[in-house]
């Protein structure tokens, strides 16, 4: 069987077990096992591969992540910097971080800063399900990192606004991002403990505050990082996937909460680790129930509260033409302000902010594909030499130069995977439309590694993708007939390790098994191969 010569490897983290970039490595290892049996020499394919994330966990890693052309320069060159240990980081409990220390990636060229959320108030960082709890976590630590990492910028340049790309997935918080903008001079203003006397609020901003915060204020810090004339930071551009508004049963305390919290907080008698598995937005009790309720009424008062505390200074920046009243129905229920426990709806507000969609802004930092509109807020994205050949022919993104066979994958894989659009249905999305922009099958396979399946067999999840990119495609253009579509629809493959290997292989060796599995599954093409050509 013949292997394509070229492969884009594009994987998002198979979360607790293996990061993107190691997943495209364990591909590539089995791929060149599997050529070296055959007598075939490994170099006769290329294989770039360009590690994924949605903007959660693992957006640090594929930034930073050596893809051949942003080593020779035409890319953003994204260097990792570490937080030195004599500056203290919060984590999402409100304690200051250890080792390994908290990171960010800087471009110096276009002065750009790139923070992960989950480095700092991230889910990963509670190491015992005990410890889920939105009522005590905080984002205040992001802030701090956002503020070190403009502190490093500025060292670098003073002269140059900085533009701030802010991945927010995996968060642990349900704090609005406000604990954050605390650090970054938001000051806030909460009743005291007798629930009569309006303090300022001196210590981290966390979720159980929401219910008695006041008011807020813009503090001369703030008034530097964002308004001042030129102001430290310049934009900020918030990479999310998550279409959810900030408040009511599809808002960010009732959607995304329930993850957030242990299960002694969901049932009256103690679970285990199993129910963090639970779908998202699962209310297991009438009791977690009425919690949320509550914290949902909170965050809407909060909401409330900090529009009408800082709607007439805003409005001299940001918003001439709007009324308060707007702008208070905008932050509760206007799209996309439910991201990071809410984070995405008031850094909105307050900054400005744009929206990212995850998967399509790491596709263009990683040229795989680009974006419309990323490209358009950022036309300096593939810098360099904009007039050469070479250079243009790169802005094509590797899909269209270089994927004859695109491999991806994440832990889990099933109908939610395909109608979210995030990591593996909009490389998806892209591969068929990258096609039928070119009139032909230039993405001839795509091949998807996965830990879990959620269809009810790899043959089903086949057939079920496929379905789905006819829609896509008839959609697209409702002038098509369904057997011109199918044209541009690649062999879709599906490789679940699940039905393959034990869960504790999974968990504990997922690089070995993804090895295996794909040198197994082109000895069983090479075998079908020739008995087909026997017959």
């Amino acid at each position: 069987m013949s292997v394509p010569h070229k492969v884009l490897v594009a994987c998002d983290t198979f979360k607790g077990t293996c990061p993107s970039y190691k997943v495209g490595e364990a591909f590539e290892h089995g791929l060149r096992r599997y050529l070296r049996h055959r007598g075939t020499s490994p170099s006769s394919v290329q294989v770039v591969n360009a590690p994924m994330s949605d903007g959660g966990a693992g957006l640090l890693d594929s930034i930073t992540f050596p893809t051949p052309q942003r080593e020779n320069g035409s890319l953003l060159h994204f260097e990792r910097i570490t937080v030195p240990p004599s500056v203290p980081i919060l984590g999402p409990l409100g304690v200051p971080l250890g080792n390994p220390r908290p990171t960010f990636a800087w471009e110096p060229r276009q002065h750009m800063i790139l923070i992960e959320m989950a480095t700092a108030s991230g889910l990963p960082l509670l190491k015992d399900p005990s410890q889920f709890n939105i009522n005590e976590t905080t984002s205040h630590g992001t802030g701090q990192l956002i503020e070190y990492a403009v502190q490093y910028a500025r060292k670098q340049n003073k002269e140059k606004g900085i533009v701030l790309l802010l991945g927010i997935g995996g968060s642990a918080t349900n704090d609005g991002g406000l604990g954050a903008l605390q650090a970054l001079g938001l000051e806030i203003y909460v009743t005291d403990e007798t629930n009569k006397t309006e303090v300022l609020l001196t210590t981290p901003f966390k979720g159980k505050d929401l219910s008695r915060l006041t008011r807020v204020a813009i503090g001369e810090k703030m008034k530097q990082f964002f308004f001042q004339t030129s102001p430290f930071i310049q934009r900020v551009y918030l990479i999310c996937d998550v279409d959810n508004p900030l408040v009511g049963r599809n808002g960010a305390t009732f959607i995304f909460g329930p993850q957030k919290c242990s299960p002694s907080m969901k049932y009256k008698d103690q679970k285990t680790q199993s129910d963090l598995n639970e779908k998202v937005g699962s209310i297991p009790s009438p009791q977690f129930y009425s919690f949320l309720e509550k914290t949902d009424a909170a965050m809407a008062k909060t909401a409330t509260n900090v529009v009408k505390s800082t709607f007439s200074f805003l409005q001299a920046h940001h918003y001439q033409q709007q009324s308060e009243q707007a702008m208070t129905e905008r932050l509760l229920h206007g799209r996309q302000g439910g991201g990071a426990g809410g984070m995405s709806g008031f850094f909105h507000y307050l900054l400005n902010s744009r929206y990212l969609p995850g998967a399509e802004a790491v596709s263009t930092l990683q040229n795989i594909q680009y974006n419309a509109d990323f490209k358009k807020e950022m036309q300096s994205l593939a810098s360099v030499d904009p007039h050469t050949t070479r250079q243009q022919k790169e802005e094509e993104g590797y899909l269209a130069t270089h994927a004859s066979l695109l491999v991806t994958g994440e832990g889990s894989y099933d109908s939610q995977t395909l109608l979210s659009r995030k990591t593996i249905g909009k490389l998806l999305v892209m591969s068929v439309m990258e096609n039928k922009k070119q009139n032909k099958r230039a993405v001839e396979e795509v091949l998807i590694l996965c830990g879990k399946c959620g269809f009810e067999s790899s043959q089903a999840a086949m057939k079920e993708t496929e379905l789905f990119l006819e829609s896509v495609l008839l959609e697209e253009n409702n002038n098509n007939k369904k057997e011109n579509v199918k044209a541009f629809i690649p062999r879709i493959s599906v490789l679940p390790l699940g039905e393959r290997f034990t869960h504790e292989e999974c968990m504990t060796h997922t690089f070995d098994c993804i090895v295996k599995m794909i040198h197994d599954y082109y000895e069983a093409k090479n075998k079908n191969g020739k008995q087909r050509s026997n017959v």
